[in-house]
């Protein structure tokens, strides 16, 4: 029987965004954001099932909106809202205190990738449109500078004429 081989961690995935997508994902991120902030308003424990319950659904938009490989999964996966430090074998009250401290940095965390989506929708938004999207084929046909691939020309969104080849098929 042949050995298995280490194949390692898989490779870090950079997500590519739609508009669609970044809007779905501030609102998962926002939702996530009051959730914790009601657990601020309220006596909540830090063990409570509402605090759990709040740890679970961040770690399962994080891997919603940027993916199980990202590195916001990889930044952020392993965030507690009820345990924000690695502290152990220490007194009730001292996991308590390290929760009430720790939930404004969860909201900042939150926050944070609600700016990294945002700064992607500028980034999206900022891509150039092709002046040349198709509204209607027509018009003439040309020779291209190559005389066996002809050329229609089309009126772009736009409304300038472009030039698209076309190839014989």
């Amino acid at each position: 029987m042949p050995a298995r081989r280490n194949q390692g961690p898989p490779p870090i995935e950079v997500k590519q965004f739609t508009l669609e997508e970044i809007d779905a994902g501030v609102r998962k991120l926002k939702r996530r954001i009051d959730e914790v902030k009601a657990l601020a308003s309220q006596t909540v424990r830090f063990d409570d099932a509402r605090v759990e319950s709040a740890t679970r659904n961040i770690k399962a938009d994080i891997i919603d909106v940027f993916g199980r490989h990202s590195p916001e999964y990889l930044a952020h996966g392993s965030h507690s809202v009820g345990y924000p430090e690695q502290i152990y074998g220490q007194e009730d009250h001292v996991y308590e205190l390290a929760f009430v401290k720790g939930l404004p940095n969860t909201v900042l965390m939150l926050e944070g990738l609600i700016k990294r989506l945002e700064e992607n929708a500028k980034i999206s938004v900022g891509k150039k449109q092709p002046a040349c999207e198709p509204r209607s084929m027509a018009s003439t046909f040309t020779r291209a500078s190559h005389p066996y691939v002809p050329t229609f020309t089309m009126t772009g969104t736009t409304g300038t004429p472009c030039s698209m080849p076309r190839w014989p098929s």
